[in-house]
């Protein structure tokens, strides 16, 4: 996982991103420019495809109506960016992306051992790329401080069934989920990996 932390911080760098939305067509026309690949948006895929990528020609295409929300379409697009970055290529010639490949919450409930690799490593780059470690680290913890939370014993950010914890998740999700413009379901997904979110067994 941190030599893909590594890829990601590294195409950030490179683009000037500092802070905020990802711009991810910067980061297209950057690819176009030094390797050739293309990327489509608003392709009309086979049904249940938000993506695809296709290698030699290098060619990604992205179905914006099956997406249907710019947040999934954004991390659609990451997606299949992590495969070209991962070198899949080496491995698969073409490989497209269900609804259910971009499930995180679905995907982080089954053992790695059951999930295609390629496809873990692919979600893991997008949530990478879209929410970088250092800057959303600032803003989580920017968030806590306008929330006034601190550990009471239950670690920073803790997630039950009390209204009041409930609240507290979703206020700060939002927040970052307009910050840098991806699902609640990454945000929480990060948040859980990087240890900053404690949950309930039971919620």
């Amino acid at each position: 996982m941190k030599d893909i932390e590594k890829v990601t911080s590294f195409i950030l760098s490179t683009v000037g991103y500092q802070f905020g939305q990802v711009p991810l067509d910067k980061i297209c026309e950057l690819l176009e420019e030094q390797f050739g690949l293309v990327v489509v948006r608003n392709f009309q895929l086979d049904k249940g495809v938000l993506g695809q990528i296709s290698f030699g020609p290098d060619i990604i295409l992205i179905d914006d109506y099956q997406a249907s929300t710019q947040e999934r379409t954004r991390f659609t697009l990451a997606h299949e960016l992590g495969h070209f970055f991962l070198a899949h290529q080496a491995f698969i010639a073409r490989e497209t992306c269900h609804e259910e490949d971009i499930d995180l919450e679905r995907v982080e409930r089954m053992n790695l051992k059951d999930v295609r690799r390629m496809e873990w490593q692919a979600n893991f780059f997008a949530s990478s790329l879209l929410l970088p470690v250092e800057q959303f680290r600032r803003e989580f913890f920017n968030q806590l401080a306008v929330h006034n939370l601190s550990d009471r014993g239950y670690g920073l950010f803790y997630l039950d069934n009390q209204r009041c914890n409930i609240n507290a998740f979703y206020s700060i999700t939002s927040a970052l989920m307009k910050k840098f413009y991806v699902s609640r379901s990454v945000i929480k997904i990060r948040l859980l990996k990087l240890g900053y979110l404690n949950e309930a067994e039971e919620v």
